[in-house]
């Protein structure tokens, strides 16, 4: 079973309704807030749901946390209107397991293909897989692409999707090279930290939307 490719694209460190709106018009099907107070693209609890309030139902909204507590994600996902919890630092698979529970689902960022096999044969059932090996001072891609097609060699029934460096320049090359499910970007599509640019958004649509893409869950 296939789909468009772009319903698996989240367009993540959104900070203005208007953006998001303009992405959920495209046909993205995720769009991401950050809620790491160390990054320039933070937003609220509160500001992100009152931008969830206005989106479809149908599109996953996306919280990015790095080694919060159980109980300050489960808070903020109340507050955002969160469907996924996207989880960047060392949490255990206890709180993945306990998020799952609660009834999201969860994608966790592994940062080296290196270490990433062992890892895999950890996590629990209906969990998503985010590869995303840039290197930098925050919790993302950075804004730097590496090595895609190393994600090949991993071997998980999970889902698997890609980060770092992406952009309407290069993504076709990456789904080509990785053969991911899903794609996360955010600073090749931005104008400044934190500020998207409607214009690349649209490139990055041209490039995707004739491209078909597999009907499985992987931000939602």
């Amino acid at each position: 079973m296939t789909e468009p490719l772009i319903r698996n694209i989240k367009i993540c460190g959104l900070t203005k309704i208007g953006s998001a709106e303009h992405c959920v018009k495209l046909g993205f099907g995720a769009i991401g807030y950050v809620f790491f107070r160390r990054s320039p693209r933070y937003l609220s609890p509160i500001e992100a749901g009152e931008i969830s309030q206005h989106l479809p139902a149908d599109v996953a909204k996306v919280g990015v946390f790095v080694d919060e507590s159980i109980e300050t994600m489960l808070d903020i996902a109340t507050l955002a209107g969160l469907t996924t919890l996207q989880l960047h630092g060392n949490e255990p698979v206890t709180t993945i397991e306990t998020l799952q529970k609660a009834g999201y689902r969860v994608v966790k960022v592994l940062h080296t293909v290196e270490t990433a096999q062992a890892i895999l044969e950890t996590l629990p059932p209906g969990t998503s897989v985010l590869l995303e090996c840039s290197r930098g001072d925050l919790p993302g891609g950075n804004g730097a692409s590496w090595n895609w097609s190393a994600i090949r060699q991993l071997k998980t029934t999970l889902p698997l999707g890609i980060a770092g460096g992406l952009n309407p320049a290069n993504i076709k090359q990456a789904i080509a090279d990785s053969g991911a499910i899903a794609y996360d970007i955010s600073s090749g599509v931005e104008a400044a930290p934190g500020v998207k640019d409607e214009h690349a958004i649209r490139l990055l649509h041209d490039a995707v939307e004739n491209i078909a893409g597999e009907r499985l869950s992987f931000w939602k």
